[in-house]
């Protein structure tokens, strides 16, 4: 019994870091628009995870219609215009109710007016993720949002 409850213990606690380090530095900022604030890295940084160089700051929102909605910023938190940003993908990532397994599921993000929005074609289970990509010229910038519900 004993072997058991530590084996189970064991594979519990695996499951509480699978996607919690983040990637980029840790940030404090509050969110303009109600949502969740994260580092935008190069993608190619993303097993530095805290250590990652930090290159803009972005929001998401998601309404009760599942419409997600990305917002960039600079360093500062100070808004910036998307013109010079390309196109935008993103990663709906959640466990499954039946299987327990991690489900990702892509959806497209377009420019809006001074964003990026998107609709998630599924109602996630809480607690889920959000990957998004930007191509930007010569780098493809990334950003987690983490545990959000």
């Amino acid at each position: 019994m004993k072997k058991l409850t530590i084996i189970g213990l064991l594979m519990l606690s695996q499951f509480a870091f699978a996607h919690d380090e983040g990637h980029g530095p840790k940030l404090g900022d509050q969110p303009k628009f109600g949502g969740k604030v994260a580092a935008v890295i190069d993608k190619k940084e993303i097993k530095k995870g805290t250590d990652a160089e930090m290159l803009y700051k972005a929001e998401l929102t998601k309404n009760s219609s599942n419409v997600v909605r990305v917002y960039m910023y600079d360093k500062k938190m100070s808004p910036i215009t998307i013109k010079e940003f390309g196109s935008a993908t993103a990663e709906l990532q959640y466990k499954d109710r039946k299987t327990r397994k991690w489900v990702s599921k892509s959806f497209k993000l377009e420019k809006k007016n001074g964003y990026y929005e998107g609709s998630l074609n599924t109602k996630p289970r809480r607690p889920f993720n959000i990957d998004a990509t930007i191509n930007n010229k010569n780098k493809k910038l990334f950003m987690a949002f983490d545990n959000l519900n």
